[in-house]
């Protein structure tokens, strides 16, 4: 990611075993471990803001519609037909929502 955010230097995806993480490493075993040592190699090789928008798509990503989302992103046509749909599906949810409140 350094190359490619710092240097914009191109990539290439290969469908190919290029190394072989050990999941019997302590940060492996240790979820909290694991995100803290992700943060702090980010946060030393990145600005602030870029971190900020990394961890922002990591939340997105982790979202339940995120991948239903992924799959409609190039269906422009599908996205006006089914938008109004969606709408009023949020309307609805809204409504209900604040009588509860």
């Amino acid at each position: 990611m350094k190359k490619i955010i710092k240097e914009e230097v191109s990539y290439k995806h290969i469908h190919l075993l290029v190394s072989i993480f050990d999941l019997n490493g302590i940060s492996s075993q240790n979820l909290k471990l694991n995100e803290q040592e992700r943060k702090e190699v980010l946060y030393h090789e990145f600005s602030p803001a870029v971190c900020e928008e990394l961890e922002a798509f990591y939340v997105i990503q982790e979202q339940p519609l995120y991948s239903l989302f992924v799959k409609i992103l190039n269906e422009r046509k599908f996205q006006k037909r089914v938008r109004p749909v969606i709408s009023c599906l949020w309307k609805i949810y809204r409504f209900f929502n604040s009588k509860i409140s």
